[in-house]
């Protein structure tokens, strides 16, 4: 696993969101177009949020994702 939100993978299910130092419990979700929207419930160090988040898949692999309003670095899909 990564040790900075860079190299730590993005681990997204139905109802969870875990990333780097966050645990997220996801409590809304609704799509636009090809973006998802979702507010989550985010234990980060200690602090606990209500953190939107934004994911859009782009070509095939990429994931752009918005974290709490600030763009973070392009992911890319892990190999199966």
């Amino acid at each position: 696993m990564g040790d900075t939100s860079e190299t730590a993978p993005m681990i997204i299910t139905k109802t969870t969101i875990d990333w780097f130092v966050a645990a997220c419990i996801v409590k809304r979700m609704y799509q636009t177009g090809t973006v998802r929207h979702i507010q989550a419930r985010c234990s980060n160090e200690g602090t606990v949020s209500m953190t939107p988040i934004s994911l859009e898949v782009r070509n095939k692999d990429t994931l752009v994702v918005m974290w709490d309003g600030s763009r973070v670095k392009d992911m890319r899909r892990c190999p199966q």
